[in-house]
């Protein structure tokens, strides 16, 4: 009896913590969880605006193909600043003053032959302002250097005030690309949770998403 409980309870924690680190996912993509994907969240839990790592990482593979363990996912700040939630003082956000922010996500990813990379970004903010995603780029992969880097394409930018989904795309699938979001004058940010697979086909402009989950089934 007492180790039903015990796992009882560590079911339960589990669901909570799982629960607490996916707080605002309001807008998954359905592919996530798919042959190839990474699902990577901040939620700015600590006050030290340096590198942080995010707060939640999930990677799945497809049994062929290497993570790429030549680099680390963080975020790097600019301009910005850290404060506790005022509903909740165990979370926290950053914000900014006068002088718009900066965060560049640094995101790892798989090592595969996929042509295309799909990013999908989801922010939960508030304030005078609406953050976006700036750009998404990453190293020519011809030379793997940052000579002429490569550029992501936005598919689409949809949401409500408080809440934004926008979706990339990048050519050539790298292994490894950065998220630029930009936040405006006296803006916070709350979380943000980002998504990345690789995949054979581009999405179309109506956002078939379907299609892309489909090869994978």
């Amino acid at each position: 009896m007492r180790r039903l409980t015990t796992l009882l309870l560590a079911a339960l924690c589990t669901v909570a913590v799982s629960s607490a680190a996916l707080a605002d996912d309001f807008n998954p993509p359905p592919w996530r969880g798919g042959p190839l994907s990474v699902t990577a969240e901040w939620e700015f839990f600590s006050q030290v605006l340096y590198d942080m790592p995010p707060e939640y990482i999930a990677t799945t593979g497809d049994g062929l193909h290497p993570f790429n363990a030549g680099c680390e996912t963080h975020a790097h700040f600019e301009f910005c600043y850290w404060q506790p939630d005022p509903t909740d003082p165990n979370d926290g956000r950053i914000f900014t003053t006068e002088q718009p922010g900066l965060v560049r996500f640094f995101l790892c990813n798989w090592i595969d032959y996929y042509p295309f990379k799909f990013i999908w970004v989801q922010i939960t903010s508030g304030g005078q302002g609406a953050p976006f995603v700036q750009d998404v780029l990453a190293p020519n992969p011809g030379t793997n250097e940052w000579t002429n880097p490569l550029h992501g394409t936005l598919i689409n930018r949809w949401g409500v005030p408080g809440f934004m989904t926008e979706s990339w795309y990048l050519p050539y699938n790298p292994d490894r690309e950065y998220v630029d979001l930009f936040i405006p004058p006296y803006t916070w940010v709350d979380q943000i949770l980002i998504d990345t697979i690789s995949t054979l086909v581009v999405a179309e402009q109506d956002l078939s998403w379907g299609e892309i989950k489909s090869l994978y089934k």
